[in-house]
């Protein structure tokens, strides 16, 4: 059984919140995940950001941003960085899918008080300021600073 690291924790609560994925019988169930959230990825950024050109109902830019947040959160749990501003960005104002935005507090070297719920725009500047110094590592499922 492989270790359960935070970052495969997350990969599984996003499996389970894409209600329209259905993963094939793949030798590879995390490299099918992969490829799947950076396919279906930037088509859900370019409807969310149609949806906003064309002034479409709040529901379903709601509802394209929820989708946006899920899909973010899964490639932040595979070493995308990037995508950490679009889950800051989509954090749900309330359900139980909002917690996928822990995954940025469980896998970054944050400060111990900071908590992407209750303080985006702090760990937006943190992300800012760090960005750059920080790596993937697959084997803890963690992002860590280099100097």
């Amino acid at each position: 059984m492989a270790k359960e690291t935070p970052s495969r924790l997350y990969r599984t609560a996003v499996r389970q919140a894409l209600f329209r994925y259905v993963p094939r019988a793949a030798n590879d169930p995390d490299a099918e995940l992969l490829t799947y959230l950076e396919t279906h990825y930037a088509a859900e950024k370019a409807s969310l950001a149609s949806a906003k050109a064309g002034r479409a109902p709040e529901k379903e830019i709601a509802a394209l941003r929820n989708g946006l947040f899920v899909f973010a959160a899964g490639l932040f749990a595979y070493g995308h960085v990037e995508a950490a501003e679009d889950v800051i960005d989509c954090i749900p104002s309330s359900g139980a899918i909002r917690n996928l935005a822990l995954a940025l507090q469980a896998m970054l070297p944050l400060p111990t008080d900071l908590n992407p719920l209750q303080d985006p725009e702090r760990l937006r500047g943190w992300l800012r300021d760090h960005r750059g110094r920080l790596r993937w590592e697959e084997s803890s499922g963690t992002y860590v600073a280099t100097e």
